[in-house]
């Protein structure tokens, strides 16, 4: 018989990780495919930056809903 045990994650764990995602995606695929212009990203990129603003709400937003999960485990 298996039972589902909570897993919970530190939600600030997952928006740092989650916005280093989406920072790589960025620098690795959609710049060098030409989606995105690297001087108006770069700019938008400050602490005060749009950008920023934007991604860290994204990210938070994925994190809460990731931050439970559940696992099943053998008894």
């Amino acid at each position: 018989m298996e039972w589902m045990r909570e897993i919970r994650t530190d939600v600030e764990v997952l928006v740092h990780a989650i916005s280093d995602g989406i920072n790589s995606n960025i620098r690795d695929v959609l710049i060098p495919r030409g989606l995105v212009d690297p001087v108006v990203y770069d700019a938008g990129c400050g602490a005060e930056g749009d950008l920023t603003r934007l991604q860290y709400e994204v990210a938070a937003a994925v994190a809460e809903s990731w931050a439970v999960s559940w696992r099943n485990e053998p008894t």
